[in-house]
Formats: structure tokens, sequence, C-alpha cells
């Protein structure tokens, strides 16, 4: 599709969405009106006049953020819990047109990965309910729409590493759906043995996929990444290429814009907000909705040929970024070899306490010994994150995970 074509569809996909919202959402019964011409018409040469929408005015409305006079065919009937990773998590309300796009996209997301839905599926995610704990999980059949009859299996997060692995013992998938850190911790774990579980694909999301993440589980468990990035309150997003790396977005189910803080566009090769407004979701319409996460979008045509447009890099959480004295502020992108380097770890966190002072948290390798290089992190400090900067380390047992069960390789305390 061409680009002109796409602004087409995606415009008439977005009147609706508007036009919906204006008469029955109290929330957008003002907001909206930089685009609305006094004949009702849209005028979408003003589209970045709307205001952007942030998650603290999402949850500070209340009720006043759905529609309540949908049909009972699109009442929502699924409601999730955001993971809090941006701010202060929230309910998010799901139609059934919406998780019917999300089905389809999951097939999408099969064909990309060329996965084999007659195998079986292993899940471990985050969850409270009794019926995933350890040792059995649950097991249902069907995790495709083309293969209904195919074995999925899942299991509570809320266990350990050990217990994780015993449960892939048994239960033998092809492939595996987790958080990245879930599935590079038992690579890690398991080391060379990973192979042993047989497992030919990862099906990674809710974090974004670091490095040395992809690595371990590429080299230990031998299985390829299938990455999606997505959210609770606005489904899938984008698509990992198996071509080039990018990520296409989901063109048919949400608009995506890269933006500044004042909601003004930036170019491709340009890092800034993601905006996400999704089309299906009319009983809580998100319009220009700050989600949390900085991006790039690609130019040019992917090398796989999809004409979509992509993100070149997701950066992570605008609230994880490391703000300096100077008033300037970036991601905490160390490399981990650069880090075990210096420090003898299994794993870490970078917290910012104050803009010249952070805290290096790490599980020690047990493998090594002697004690952490200062010199060398003080020379790290002053390339990766600013000049300033003192690292100071802290050995512990275990790096906690979000409530959602999520890891945070940097945390920003102030």
């Amino acid at each position: 599709m061409s680009r002109k074509d796409l602004r087409s569809y995606q415009e008439a996909l977005l009147a609706m969405v508007l036009c919906r919202a204006r008469e029955y959402v109290k929330l957008y019964q003002d907001r909206l009106d930089p685009v609305f011409g006094r004949d009702g018409k849209i005028d979408f040469t003003r589209w970045t006049d709307i205001p952007v929408l942030t998650k603290e005015e999402l949850i500070a409305c209340g009720d006043d953020k759905f529609d309540n006079d949908l049909p009972d065919a699109q009442k929502p009937f699924e409601w999730s819990a955001t993971s809090g990773t941006t701010g202060k998590p929230f309910l998010a309300a799901k139609t059934r047109s919406s998780l019917l796009m999300a089905a389809c996209i999951n097939e999408r997301l099969i064909a990309l990965g060329e996965l084999d839905t007659r195998k079986p599926l292993a899940t471990i995610r985050y969850s409270k309910d009794p019926e995933l704990t350890f040792p059995d999980g649950k097991t249902t059949r069907g995790w495709s729409l083309h293969a209904p009859g195919a074995l999925s299996h899942t299991l509570s997060q809320e266990t350990s590493t050990d217990q994780q692995i015993d449960w892939l013992q048994h239960r033998k998938p092809a492939y595996l759906t987790a958080y990245p850190s879930v599935a590079a911790e038992i690579a890690l774990v398991m080391g060379a043995d990973a192979r042993r579980l047989g497992i030919e694909a990862v099906l990674t999301f809710g974090e974004a996929v670091l490095d040395d993440q992809r690595m371990a589980i590429t080299e230990y468990l031998g299985a390829r990444v299938v990455d999606a990035y997505s959210a609770q309150e606005t489904g899938y997003i984008a698509l990992q290429c198996p071509v080039s790396g990018d990520y296409h977005t989901v063109s048919g189910a949400v608009h995506l814009e890269i933006a500044d803080q004042d909601g003004k566009l930036v170019p491709a090769g340009t890092e800034g907000d993601i905006l996400i407004t999704p089309f299906h979701n009319a009983v809580m319409p998100l319009i220009r909705y700050r989600i949390g996460d900085r991006g790039v979008m690609a130019a040019g045509r992917c090398g796989c040929g999809r004409t979509s447009p992509r993100l070149r890099t997701i950066g992570g959480r605008s609230r994880d970024m490391f703000h300096y004295a100077d008033g300037s502020h970036r991601f905490a992108n160390i490399a981990m070899s650069d880090l075990q380097a210096a420090v003898p770890l299994l794993q870490y966190q970078l917290v910012q306490h104050q803009p010249t002072d952070v805290e290096l948290r790490y599980v020690p390798d047990p493998a090594r010994t002697g004690e952490p290089d200062l010199e060398a992190l003080a020379r790290i400090a002053r390339r990766d994150l600013h000049e300033s900067v003192v690292i100071r380390v802290k050995p512990v047992d275990a790096i906690s995970r979000t409530v959602s069960g999520k890891f945070a390789r940097t945390r920003r305390m102030f």
C-alpha cells in the first residue's frame, strides 16, 4: 500500500473514532475541537493541534474516558490492568472487536515467525490465578485460530527459575512466550544444557529485548526471537521484522506518531515520544495517547519489501531516562559485556538516586572472584552516562521485579 493510500485508509478509520468519541465520551467533547470545522467536517491538517493525552489525564478522568452508549455487541467483556511500568497502573477496557483484531494480528505474528501452529506452546506470564501454579500450571488447546487443537501450556511467573525449567522439561513445548528477561534468565541458568529443552522460538512481549537477552536466548536456547511491541491499553502496536530487525506498525489497528514534548511530529531518525491512536476500541478511545515510551521512526523502504511505517528503535520508558544537573537527559545504555568486564556479575540494575549518584545493584557471579574495578566503572560512567556521574556498587541476592513481574534494567528515583 502506498503512503497516500495508507493515509486515506487511516483517516477514514480515525474519522469514525473521532466522531464517536466527540459525541459519546465526555473526555473528548472539547479536546477534539481543533480538527472539527463548523460544518462538522474533520480537517486532518490540524491533527497535531489535538492535545496529547497523558496517562495521568486518563487516570484522573475516571469514567469520563468510557463510551457507555455502545451497542451490546461492542460492550467490553474483558478488563485488563496495565503493568504500571510507565506510571500508575489502571484498568483498561477492551471490546469484542479489539480482541478480534488482536487475534488476527497474532496470526500475522505467527506467520512472520514462521511458526507451526500444530506444535505445543508454553507461556510463562505474570498471574495470581491459582490454576497456573507450579508444578502443573494449566493446559488448554488452541493458541492459534488456524489450529484450535494445538496444546497450550501456561505457568504463573510467580515461580522460581528452577521451577520454570522443570516445568518446561515436562511440557516439552516447541515455542515459549515470555518476557525476554524471563527467557534469558532460563537460558543463562541452564547454559549449554538449555538446548535440551528443544525450544525453537521465543515469542517475547512486555519488555524491550536487550542485546544481551537476545544473545542468551539465541546462543544457549538455540531459539530465534519473535518480538512484538504492545501494551495492555492499546493492544498490538508493531511486530519485529525478521529481515531488518525494525518494527512494522500494525497500521490497520493503530495510528502511530513520534512527537516532541509539545505534540509536534519529529522527522524519521529523531527520537521522540510514541503516541498511539487505536482504531478498534470504541469503549475506551485513546486519541494521541502518550504511552510512556520513546522511539525513532525508520526512513525509506524496509529490506523485506513491506511498505508499512516502522520503528527503528523503541528506546524504553520515558520515566526511566536519567536526568543530569546540566539539564540533559538520556537512557542509561551500557553494554552488559562492559559491566561484566568491570564487575563479576550475573545480573544488574542501575538506579539513579540523584543527578550525580548512580547505584549499580548486581547479583554476583559465583564462578568469578575479585572485587569490582571502580576505576573501570568510573570510565564507563563518564563515557556512557555523564561526566559528572559517580557509580557506586551494591551486591544483592536478587534484583526485584515490578508488581507485574517485569524486569527494569534502569530506574530513576527522583
